[in-house]
């Protein structure tokens, strides 16, 4: 149990890096052509807004509230609700 998580622990970086080229091509492919360098230039700096600032807070929030554990749960089910909405995106043609 204790080897397992080491692993998981060692593991989860090098899983997290390998969403970047997939997460890129599929970030321009949802705009039109020519919005490409204008999305990805937006949504970077707001996925690191939301991530990196809006959840530890929320987090923070709801853990002084009372329960930190719910506070992941609510995070959880939030992550895991966006990803039912992948099979509803738009993508544009390469070649536009």
């Amino acid at each position: 149990s204790r080897s397992f998580i080491s692993y998981i622990l060692f593991l989860q970086p090098l899983v997290a890096a390998c969403f970047f080229p997939a997460g890129f091509a599929a970030m321009s492919l949802m705009v039109p052509a020519q919005l490409r360098n204008i999305a990805v230039s937006l949504i970077i700096p707001l996925t690191i807004v939301v991530g990196g600032g809006l959840a530890p807070v929320f987090i923070g929030f709801i853990s002084d509230m009372g329960s930190f554990g719910f506070a992941f749960i609510i995070c959880g089910g939030l992550i895991t609700a966006g990803s039912f909405f992948t099979g509803v995106l738009k993508f544009y043609d390469q070649q536009s």
